[in-house]
Parts: C-alpha cells; sequence; structure tokens
C-alpha cells in the first residue's frame, strides 16, 4: 500500500510512525481547494501507522510530493514538507486530521523542529534561503538567505537546538546556521549531491549521506563549528542514513545492490 516512500518519522510518545507516501492517488479537486489548481502531480499522502501492532490509522493528504517530516511536541502537531507543492502540510498528531497548509514561496527541503525556540525550519530549496515557522500560528515569520548555498535541502537541527545544518545540493557545501538570528556561523564542504542528515548525539558525529553514495562525517561537540573527520564511500545512491543511538551504528536504505534491495549497516570507528 505503499506506493513510494521518501521520508519517515518514529514518535514514541505516540506510538505512531508517520511515512510520506508521494503518488498515492490524484489530485483533483483537493489541489483546488489547497490552491494548487493547474498541479497534475499526483497526490501525496502522510500515512499513519501503529508501532505496535503495525496497523495503518490513517491516511492524510499532504500535497502533491510530501517528504521531510517533523513533530512539534508542544502542540502535538506533525509537519510534511511539500517539496513540489512549495509547502508545509500540518497535521493534527492526536487525531491525525489535516490542519493547515503554510505556503512557502517556492519548493521546500526537510522540515525540522527547534526545540530551543520552538519554531520550525524549513529550507527553501528554490529561493536559497531558510524560512522560520510559527506551528502555533501556523505561518511563516522569517525568510533567512542563505549566501554561498545553492539549492538546499537537507537540513537537521542540533540535540539540544539553536543551531542548524544545511545541506547546499549544488555546490556541495555544509552551511552552519544560528536558528535566532539567522547569521550563517560556517560554511565547509561536503561529499558531492549531500541529501539526509543525521546526528548521533552521545557522539557529537553529524553524518550527511550523498546521491553521490558518500558519506560525510562531522565531530560537533561544538555546535556552531563542525570538525570535518573525513568522507568515506558506501554504495551507489547511498544518499538516506539513519543512525541507531545506543549501538552507534549506521544504516543505509540502498535501493539496488546486484538485484536486490539491500539495508547495509556500518560500524563506526
Amino acid at each position: 500500500g505503499f506506493p513510494k516512500v521518501t521520508g519517515v518519522l518514529v514518535v514514541p510518545e505516540l506510538h505512531k510512525v508517520y511515512a510520506s507516501a508521494p503518488g498515492s492517488g490524484v489530485l483533483s479537486s483537493f489541489s483546488v481547494g489547497l490552491g494548487m489548481a493547474g498541479i497534475s502531480s499526483g497526490r501525496g499522502d502522510l500515512v499513519v501507522t501503529d508501532t505496535r501492532s503495525l496497523k495503518e490509522l490513517a491516511r492524510v493528504r499532504a500535497g502533491v510530493f510530501p517528504d521531510g517530516i517533523a513533530y512539534d511536541s508542544r502542540h502535538r502537531r506533525i509537519f510534511v514538507s511539500d517539496e513540489l507543492g512549495s509547502a508545509i502540510t500540518a497535521v493534527d498528531a492526536v487525531t491525525d486530521k489535516f490542519v493547515a497548509r503554510i505556503d512557502t514561496g517556492g519548493e521546500v527541503g526537510n522540515v525540522r523542529y527547534d526545540p530551543a525556540s520552538g519554531y520550525l525550519f524549513v529550507p527553501v530549496q528554490s529561493r536559497n534561503e531558510l524560512a522560520k515557522v510559527d506551528p502555533a500560528k501556523e505561518s511563516i515569520t522569517a525568510h533567512y538567505p542563505l549566501a554561498g548555498c545553492e539549492h538546499p535541502h537537507g537540513f537537521i537541527v542540533a540535540p539540544k537546538g539553536g543551531v542548524g545544518y544545511i545541506a547546499c545540493d549544488e555546490n556541495d557545501r555544509l552551511v552552519t546556521i544560528d536558528l535566532a538570528t539567522g547569521h550563517i556561523l560556517n560554511r565547509q564542504p561536503v561529499a558531492h549531491d549531500p541529501d539526509v542528515l543525521t546526528i548521533d548525539p552521545s557522539e557529537n558525529r553529524l553524518y550527511v549521506a550523498a546521491e553521490s553514495g558518500n558519506l560525510s562525517t562531522y565531530k560537533i561537540a561544538a555546535p556552531a563549528q563542525p570538525v570535518s573527520l573525513g568522507d568515506v564511500f558506501i554504495a551507489r545512491n547511498a544518499h538516506t542514513v539513519a543512525v541507531d543511538e545506543a549501538s552507534h551504528r549506521l544504516f543505509f536504505a540502498l535501493s539496488e545492490q546486484n538485484g536486490h534491495a539491500v539495508l547495509r549497516v556500518l560500524v563506526p570507528r
């Protein structure tokens, strides 16, 4: 029942796992209702599943091409990046009902929640900026220009919040930004065509997976100044990465390896 999955988020306190599923249906009247008339792409859904029973609980319309997912624990809202629909979809995490659509004015990357400020942030990749979103008012309150960053897509917030890391996939840069002010703190190279970022908080390590198949690793003991630990080739198209915070192992979902889909597991040294 999942034609394609682009984003996954588990929320343990709700016993739910959320998956972005583009191409789940036809946009028709929904596109008109959300001001997206003229977009011919298939409808995308946010699929909600119970982590204990693996039973599907709901499918919520999430725009044209849902991708990144974030959870606001304060307001108990789920926010989904609608990459091609240039918006963020807000969903009530208790009732699994559609709440609002927030127009971003351009194609968006991965949305994240900042625990320090209580705001959401999302890269607007077609405008080379970072948008600050008030989750309570469901509106954008600021646009931070990302000088030196071309097509920001991958994004993650430091474990204690306040600092964000943005992967710029058209000029292969990792940008570190102060989320309170929008001030760029650091720019440095990253492996070609970066995509998904993850953090191992107890090890103070930031990992950036890339479409090129390379993994870039940074030490973030000082969050504002990531220190490169080098790159390593994982596999072709190894652009998604997740970390197990207990074992510190890294997991890469590979769509094709010798004719098979593979989950590759690495133990970092």
